[in-house]
């Protein structure tokens, strides 16, 4: 049955240019009300999987996800579809499903809402709510095969800390071996989290800190936790886990002083990485008449915040998906010219990681004219190969190279720790940052 609905649906659409998002098909949202495909529009409206409403909702099975997506698919291709007007909504050429191709890829925990914090940008309550257990159904879908070898978990919705069984969702990512990232404020500490973080390589803590003094976290969350939140992170990084300090840039905390302050904090508390975003209601203007804004001056602050984390060798992720492509083009082209063209100075620029993020980076380079020399890859199947202009060396062919060349190698790989460690022994002289764009 459901062979055949791919067939026919294949067939309606075949050889024309149609309205497509890789999120359709790809990712799972769990909201309080309805699940979607998708979390990060850049119009605010999401396209709807199913209400939750609906009395079939826990039975949801792997012939429902089809026919949903079949559904938004065509909805889209109508001028009054759900997500036209979104910038990731774009037209191509049909390409043909089949049912390994269409899998969950992402799956997004955010069946509760309430919080302990009361974050500006957000309009979560202090009144937590969990309003149903999605946990099931992924289960299912995963009996059917509807979830893909290699999927990540995040953890969004209000405060996951305060779930009563945060802990069973944590394991059955653990069970699966599923990489999970938990999104918490971080004012209260548990232990269950530190010993997934001391004894899992694809378990992630992340917490948004939006600020390097008091004064600017009380400004922003509402609430005076911040020496708490730094002594969790702090806390948490003792376990040499993969901890995550966030920072979302808007007008409230974009002088440099309050970036150099957090910086500081991340250094004090032994933060290796540092995600960075945008306030996606004032880039998109989601609302009007907000008391806080996202412009040129934030822009500024955030290449500035780029810049500082990679010069203080912290592993940086930018999310791209807050901010509009104009914002991005002009954050990127100030980071390049005022800040990585300075650094690389006379060495030669190397990307390590022939991957999605690599080959990201190198398009994004190669529009300032920044000129990588080479791709470097453990995988013998890239070595030889080429992505532009650049060949991808072995590391040994990279050794060479840096006994007469002064090399710097931005590795783009998101789960960088181990490579990190191995570069760094076998090309000592090499300066070595890591920089994921996602």
């Amino acid at each position: 049955m459901i062979t055949e609905k791919i067939e026919t649906f294949n067939k309606k659409w075949r050889g024309k240019k149609v309205y497509f998002c890789e999120h359709i098909g790809n990712t799972l949202n769990f909201n309080p009300n309805e699940f979607t495909f998708c979390c990060s529009s850049t119009t605010g409206k999401y396209p709807k999987v199913y209400d939750v409403l609906d009395s079939n909702f826990l039975q949801f099975t792997k012939e429902d996800y089809i026919d949903a997506m079949i559904r938004v698919f065509e909805e889209n291709q109508s001028e009054n579809g759900m997500c036209r007007g979104c910038e990731k909504l774009v037209k191509l050429p049909f390409q043909e499903w089949d049912e390994n191709q269409i899998k969950v890829k992402n799956i997004i925990w955010n069946h509760f809402r309430g919080c302990n914090s009361h974050c500006v940008y957000c309009d979560e309550t202090h009144y937590f709510k969990k309003f149903y257990e999605p946990i099931d159904i992924v289960d299912r879908l995963d009996q059917e095969r509807v979830i893909a070898d290699q999927v990540s978990i995040s953890f969004g919705g209000g405060e996951p800390t305060l779930l009563d069984n945060l802990k069973d969702y944590i394991e059955l990512g653990i069970r699966k071996k599923w990489p999970q990232i938990l999104n918490t404020s971080g004012l209260l500490n548990r232990e269950y989290i530190k010993t997934a973080l001391a004894e899992r390589d694809d378990f992630s803590v992340q917490i948004s800190v939006d600020s390097g003094t008091p004064e600017t976290y009380r400004k922003v969350k509402g609430q005076s936790g911040f020496e708490v939140v730094w002594n969790t992170i702090k806390d948490y990084c003792t376990t040499g886990g993969r901890v995550f300090a966030k920072y979302i840039i808007f007008s409230y905390n974009s002088e440099k002083k309050e970036i150099d302050a957090f910086i500081e904090q991340c250094v004090k508390a032994g933060v290796n990485n540092i995600s960075i975003s945008a306030e996606a209601a004032a880039t998109f203007q989601f609302q009007e008449d907000l008391p806080w804004t996202y412009g040129e001056p934030e822009m500024k602050a955030t290449a500035y915040l780029l810049a500082k984390a990679l010069q203080t060798n912290r592993a940086v992720f930018l999310y791209r998906g807050n901010l509009s492509s104009e914002n991005f083009h002009y954050i990127f082209k100030r980071f390049v010219n005022d800040y990585l063209k300075k650094w690389i100075e006379e060495r030669k620029l190397c990307i390590w990681g022939m991957g999605e993020y690599g080959k990201k980076l190198y398009d994004l380079l190669d529009q300032f004219n920044m000129k990588v020399h080479w791709f470097g890859d453990g995988n013998v199947e890239k070595q030889n190969t080429k992505y532009g202009d650049s060949q991808c060396l072995s590391l040994k062919e990279l050794q060479k190279k840096s006994l007469s060349e002064k090399i710097c190698i931005l590795l783009a790989i998101s789960y960088y720790e181990k490579v990190y460690v191995h570069l760094s022994k076998e090309l000592p002289d090499a300066d070595i940052r890591v920089l994921n764009i996602l």
